[in-house]
């Protein structure tokens, strides 16, 4: 029998990493057995990985088919971007109120990056910096709960499910709402950033509206 390489809660962690890294595909099939294999685990530790990520929604069992990479319907992913859309206005609110020189100059960096990534036409470093933006803003805001329950929902990575969506021109036109969010962090006017965050997410709902 193959010996465990690591612990359950480290497989979790590092599977779950991957399913959000896009190391798999919505609907794609998860044989324990070569997953177990893949990472160096026994079958039982797999399968308690697999279980704790079914809980968190990132995977999906089926009787008699195992398991698979949950896939999202559109009205699911309007009603995780509209729960987002509430707790990203506060934390919006919060790091305005909260942020620290050095994390406001790194929302900064980072819409300069967006900045450069749209200027070259390169959605994925977009979409990359559009995530360490959203991730930034969350640990400004020092909000224990919105981050767990926000980092949970990030999870579910909109771009893996509909990427056309997310093609351009769609970064284009969501540069200039995060740059709005960050220009209000950064005066630390709590109602203009909580304002220019609920209308980013708010047009987020309206493009995933448009996938079915």
């Amino acid at each position: 029998m193959t010996a465990d390489l690591q612990t359950p809660i480290t497989l979790r962690d590092q599977l779950r990493r991957d399913i959000v890294a896009g190391v798999y595909n919505p609907r794609e099939r998860l044989v324990e057995a070569e997953l177990a294999e893949r990472y160096g685990v026994t079958r039982s530790a797999m399968r308690g990985a697999l279980l704790e990520l079914t809980l968190e929604g990132l995977v999906e069992r089926e009787h008699n088919r195992g398991a698979r990479i949950r896939a999202l319907s559109v009205s699911e992913a309007v009603e995780i971007a509209e729960a987002r859309r509430e707790l990203e206005t506060l934390t919006a609110r919060r790091a305005a109120e909260r942020a620290t020189d050095a994390e406001r100059a790194a929302l900064a960096e980072i819409v300069a990056a967006m900045r450069t990534a749209v200027a070259e036409a390169d959605v994925a470093a977009y979409l990359a910096a559009n995530s360490r933006f959203h991730t930034a803003v969350m640990e400004a805001a020092r909000h224990e709960l919105a981050g767990r329950i926000l980092t949970q929902l990030g999870n579910l990575n909109f771009n893996r499910h509909f990427p056309l969506a997310f093609a351009s021109p769609r970064p284009v036109t969501s540069l200039a709402e995060h740059e709005r969010i960050a220009d209000a962090i950064a005066r630390g006017d709590a109602d203009a950033a909580a304002r220019a965050m609920h209308d980013h997410l708010t047009s987020l709902i309206e493009l995933l509206a448009t996938q079915g």
